[in-house]
């Protein structure tokens, strides 16, 4: 009896300790990750000057906002707008487009639940999957000069389980130069055809991830109509945006915050 006793309060307690470990990340991860960007932006009202020309920034961000397209049976929530910030980045000005989902939905009920809960202590409340898609512009010429986004793993709209995938596209000389970074360390090249200032992207998956559309497709068919809106440092705060995906441009976060992205 006595050994039956003992073992139900240290499985008590080490239950109770577990309970309050997880307890004490979830507050953690709540509670961090709503810091400032660490790199300079240009202000909306900004001219640039590209090609010879001088161009009002927000002529420019219309100019190349990427297009993107939804396959024809899919179940993605609402996107609710695509957010853009731009940035000196030395002989080209990178144009960061942020789209932002309402949510993302996994195709399983309960999964998705989980990962919606996840999302929530992460991110925080209310929960938006947003994306990016960066584009630079050559100031001499006003070429596409370097393109980064993220692709995916899966093999179609509804797979459970994906990896994103880094994808970054380098003009060289004449070509432009995809290199895919894969999670075992290797790296995949091939050259890909830009011939327009607006990218076409399919989104390949439920958690919206890209593909770059390099001519027509019979299989991305449904276009996603979106207003461009400048991000303020306060959504940029709100959102969490340096806990999430991003290109060249990195928000700097404390230890704590990385400790917790380990998590």
């Amino acid at each position: 009896m006595y050994e039956f006793v003992k073992i139900a309060v240290i499985s008590a307690l080490s239950t109770g300790l577990l309970l309050i470990l997880i307890i004490t990340i979830s507050a953690l991860c709540f509670l961090i990750g709503n810091v400032p960007r660490s790199y300079p932006v240009l202000k909306p009202s900004d001219l640039v000057i590209v090609a010879g020309r001088t161009v009002a920034l927000d002529q420019l961000i219309s100019t190349f906002q990427p297009q993107l397209f939804l396959p024809t049976k899919n179940n993605s929530p609402p996107i609710l707008t695509m957010w853009w910030e731009a940035i000196d980045a030395g002989n080209s000005i990178a144009l960061v487009y942020h789209p932002v989902w309402q949510d993302e939905r996994h195709p399983n009920p309960i999964l998705h639940w989980l990962y919606y809960a996840y999302r929530a202590i992460v991110y925080g409340i209310p929960v938006r999957d947003i994306e990016y898609i960066q584009i630079n512009i050559n100031y001499l010429d006003g070429s596409i000069q370097k393109v980064r986004y993220e692709a995916s793993s899966a093999i179609s709209y509804d797979d459970w389980i994906i990896q994103h995938i880094s994808i970054t596209i380098n003009q060289i000389g004449s070509q432009y130069i995809e290199t895919t970074a894969l999670h075992n360390q290797t790296q995949k090249v091939r050259t890909v055809q830009i011939n327009s200032q607006q990218l076409r992207f399919g989104i390949t998956t439920w958690s919206h991830q890209f593909v770059l559309l390099e001519d027509g497709s019979e299989k991305y068919t449904v276009p996603v109509d979106v207003s461009l809106e400048y991000l303020t440092e306060e959504n940029f705060i709100k959102y969490k945006l340096a806990q999430r995906s991003q290109g060249d441009f990195i928000a700097r976060v404390g230890m704590i915050d990385r400790v917790a992205n380990l998590l």
